[in-house]
């Protein structure tokens, strides 16, 4: 089990469990909380780029299997309307685990666990509804399809005018840094003493990823947007290369207009620069 204590906005890791890559369904994380974490609270798993949301129940929760992948996951919180803490590193030993041919069922979403909890019929991944069984305390496949027989073909329509030619990928940017900066583009940017990063604003799968050596002299970062950006606390080290990564997604959920506010979210990776 991976322990956490979180005070404020900030999460720290009490215990010292080696987490192995690979497993399922087996490890599990436990939050404490200072007061001002009354209402129901998410944690936020990532690997990469890819995120999953899950409710806690009395500060306990397993972790995704997706995220538990070398060489590390991260791990983050959000609460109400709203408060958010910052990022936790979580690293990860190899397994010597081997796919075999079986997939494995995904993580349910926020929505799914939602609907658990309200043990109401929902519609699974494989299209078929799922009710609750008060015997087994889980929701069972019915075996019936949520849709229908498809239908006979309509008519045809007219053809409509042809749409806008979409945007090509940007290619590497090396050397300077724009004003605000450019979506889905790698800024590959050398030795920075100081730098400034302004995100532009975004839409799903959009990224930015800003490479950079901070030498003897730490780097000055400053990083600012006018479109959200998710918590974080990293301040560049001395010869240190960083990976900075930025990609647009769900911040959090806001219970006033009970919607997802989406934003800019944080991730890095450093490397030591006589190891690269």
């Amino acid at each position: 089990m991976l322990e956490f204590n979180v005070k404020n906005q900030i999460i720290e890791r009490t215990d010292n469990f080696k987490v192995v890559a690979d497993s399922r369904n087996y490890l599990t994380a436990k939050f404490s909380f200072s007061e001002e974490w009354e209402e129901d609270v998410t944690a936020i798993f990532g690997y990469e780029n890819e995120y999953y949301n899950v409710i806690l129940a009395d500060g306990l929760c397993h972790i995704p299997w997706e995220v538990i992948k070398v060489p590390f996951f991260t791990v983050s919180l959000v609460c109400g309307d709203r408060i958010t803490a910052n990022t936790v590193r979580v690293d990860v030993l190899q397994s010597g685990y081997t796919e075999g041919k079986i997939p494995q069922e995904p993580t349910p979403d926020v929505y799914q666990q939602i609907l658990s909890r309200a043990k109401a019929p929902y519609i699974g991944e494989n299209g078929n509804w799922f009710e609750w069984d008060k015997d087994k305390a889980a929701h069972t496949d019915t075996g019936v399809k949520a849709e229908g027989e498809k239908g006979e073909q309509g008519i045809q329509g007219e053809r409509g005018p042809q749409g806008e030619k979409g945007d090509t990928p940007t290619p590497d940017v090396a050397g300077e840094i724009p004003e605000p900066l450019a979506v889905n583009t790698i800024y590959d940017l050398g030795t920075q003493r100081s730098l400034t990063l302004n995100l532009p604003p975004g839409k799903i799968s959009d990224f930015v990823e800003v490479d950079f050596l901070s030498d003897e002299t730490p780097t000055t970062l400053v990083i600012t947007s006018a479109n959200g950006l998710s918590e974080y606390d990293f301040v560049p080290r001395s010869n240190m290369i960083y990976s900075l990564y930025f990609d647009w997604g769900v911040l959090y959920f806001d219970r006033g207009s009970s919607e997802y506010v989406y934003g800019w979210r944080f991730a890095y990776a450093e490397y030591v620069a006589s190891e690269v």
